[in-house]
């Protein structure tokens, strides 16, 4: 059977949705385009699919179900625009129309709040915030090749390689210099325009109209906010234009094979040959954080504008700010065994027992009490820090009056902190609660018993029982404690410790259930994510770590017959299905592999791979 090979899925991957956007991204999809707005990135996959990632506020990073087929993309400042293979345009986020009978489009380009686009008989339509005169089309423009669109200004790219400018031009963005001839490609900033000729000379002109010496043989122009970006022929990129700030001119030193290149307001991006975005800059809303960086993620946590990832090494990663300062990781942190944001500070756990706390160090919550060297689990209200430590007693620091640990409070197995109050779970499945009584938070339900896993959000906790049964108490003001009746066979809960709360959980059965406020479509779950492990909950967010099982087998060009090996538990029904990738909902049953688990592992024989296959092992009746 040559030509055979067999490998693991990814072991977790980090998906996220509501107020910041984490996009699944499969292992075969290849990235060909991207693009970038003001707090978020836009990416298009060769299939046509597209996906964001970044801020959602306007909701620009919720891909519409309707875009299929895509074959360009645009990002404006809150909005993108997607043209289809048909010649028709998508628009959504804050401007979320196109015009009546916009079609047989070959071109378009989004700016602050307008958008643009060609049509292949050369004419050009615009539409948006027009104050400025940015979507008032001269008239008898025609011939146009190509079109860019500023932050309140716009572009046409004429086929004899002369460009037309028109709207806002108090920097003088729309004077077209006499030197902007034989021009191939144009682009637009907020104020100021670019453009590259036939010789890869490069002109500016507007705000800042410079060009440094070393930007020459330029094969690419990029251009948004106050600075700009060129890849020259020889593959490297120049920065420049603007403060530099966020590091959006300061260009990573391991690019490698790069494609493209493409400039949202503060933050820089390159697509390599092999499909790898890389991004830099400012990272607020985690317009950075590429989905491929998020592959090997072991946990996550959130606090207000911030989030810190745990990767499988012990590492940490990081983006967003606290207290408007950019969110950085305590130096040289390595063998990290957990994690917990508060409002606005950070706790990690090492492997050698010991806490290191980062961020806010108001009420002394960052002070890690000396000699702490047993440290298992951590936790972090808005202004205290809980510590589970190795003989299952808890330890807290901070505000002096959420820090009165119960007396007598031992065999703890799990914490959580809400912003001012403490929930621990015990081993024999009650659930102590301390801290501020506001909204009777404190007050655990009578009779609360065999419970299995708690969590707190600003002002209200959550329990999860034996039997999958969640009770909730505390504030109730969107609903967060009002657990839906559907809402049974739970194997996991999360409570969002945002202003606007919310509720998730997860269902043996892999469903995810969320309840309480929505305002930024963090109880909306993304379609076709079943089979989930693990969930947690952010400020205003949400997060699944995908981490299922699966074998992998692929054979190249060759058909053979391969015995598939699985653990399986005494008495559970299994069924063996296939799929093209390991997420989604495109599993289907492969007919007569059932099979009655009896402790010991499975052997599968005679299974036919034609081409790349993802199997698992489940059982539809317990949800493995």
């Amino acid at each position: 059977m040559a030509g055979f090979a067999a490998q693991h899925s990814p072991a977790a991957q980090l998906v996220a949705w509501g107020e910041m956007v984490i996009p699944y991204l499969p292992a075969d999809e290849a990235i060909i385009d991207i693009a970038g707005g003001e707090d978020h990135t836009l990416a298009l996959t060769a299939s046509g699919k597209m996906i964001a990632w970044g801020s959602n506020r306007q909701q620009q990073s919720t891909i519409p179900p309707n875009v299929t087929n895509a074959i360009a993309i645009a990002a404006g400042r809150f909005h993108n625009l997607a043209l289809q293979a048909n010649g028709t345009v998508l628009s959504w986020g804050d401007l979320a129309y196109t015009p009546a009978g916009l079609a047989d489009v070959i071109a378009i380009a989004s700016g602050g709040s307008h958008n643009v686009a060609l049509s292949a008989d050369g004419t050009v339509h615009a539409w948006g915030y027009n104050l400025f005169g940015q979507c008032t089309v001269p008239p008898g423009l025609n011939n146009v090749a190509a079109v860019a669109a500023g932050g309140d200004h716009t572009l046409a790219l004429r086929g004899d390689g002369s460009v037309v400018a028109w709207g806002r031009n108090d920097n003088t963005q729309t004077n077209v210099p006499p030197a902007a001839t034989n021009i191939v490609a144009v682009e637009a900033g907020f104020d100021y325009s670019m453009a590259l000729r036939a010789d890869g000379e490069v002109l500016v002109w507007g705000r800042s109209a410079f060009v440094p010496a070393s930007v020459s043989a330029v094969r690419q122009i990029a251009g948004n906010g106050t600075h700009r970006l060129a890849l020259k022929e020889d593959g490297s990129i120049v920065g420049w234009g603007g403060l530099n700030n966020h590091g959006q001119n300061t260009i990573p030193s391991n690019l490698t094979n790069v494609v493209k290149i493409a400039a949202g307001s503060y933050h820089s991006l390159a697509l390599s040959s092999n499909g790898v975005v890389s991004a830099w800059g400012r990272n607020t809303s985690g317009e950075c954080v590429t989905p491929q960086q998020m592959s090997d993620v072991a946990q996550i946590a959130g606090g207000f504008g911030f989030n810190v990832v745990r990767h499988v090494d012990g590492t940490l990663q990081t983006w967003g700010e606290i207290d408007f300062v950019k969110a950085t990781v305590s130096s040289g942190l390595t063998n990290v065994s957990d994690i917990a944001c508060g409002s606005h500070h950070c706790l990690a756990a090492l492997g050698n027992g010991t806490v290191v706390a980062w961020g806010s160090s108001s009420w002394g919550k960052t002070k890690v009490p000396s000699g702490l060297i047993d440290a298992v689990k951590v936790a972090a209200g808005a202004s205290h820090s809980l510590v589970l430590r190795s003989d299952a007693t808890v330890t807290a620091f901070g505000l002096e009056t959420l820090t009165n640990i119960p007396p007598g409070l031992t065999n703890v197995v799990a914490i959580s902190a809400g912003s001012a109050h403490s929930v621990a779970l015990r081993g024999d499945g009650s659930v102590i609660a301390w801290g501020s009584g506001l909204f009777g938070v404190t007050n655990v339900p009578p009779g609360l018993s065999n419970v299995v896993a708690i969590s707190c959000g600003a002002h209200y906790s959550m329990a999860l029982r034996s039997d999958g049964t969640v009770v909730a108490w505390g504030a109730n003001e969107v609903g967060q404690t009002n657990v839906p009746d559907d809402v049974a066979d739970v194997i996991q809960i999360a409570a969002g410790r945002g202003s606007n709360p919310h509720s998730l959980a997860l269902k043996r059965n892999g469903r995810i259930v969320g309840w309480g406020w929505n305002n930024r479509g963090q109880i909306t779950v993304p379609v076709g994510l079943i089979g989930v492990p693990q969930i947690a909950a952010g400020f205003d967010q949400s997060f699944v770590m995908l981490n299922q099982p699966s074998l992998h087998l692929s054979l190249g060009q060759q058909t053979g017959q391969v015995v598939l090996r699985f653990p399986t538990i005494p008495g559970i029904a299994y069924q063996l299905q296939a799929a093209a990738e390991p997420f989604g909902n495109s599993w289907a049953d492969i007919p007569y592999t059932a099979l009655t688990g009896d402790g010991t592992t499975a052997s599968i024989t005679n299974i036919i791979v034609a081409e790349p296959r993802f199997f698992r092992l489940v059982s539809p009746k317990h949800g493995h």
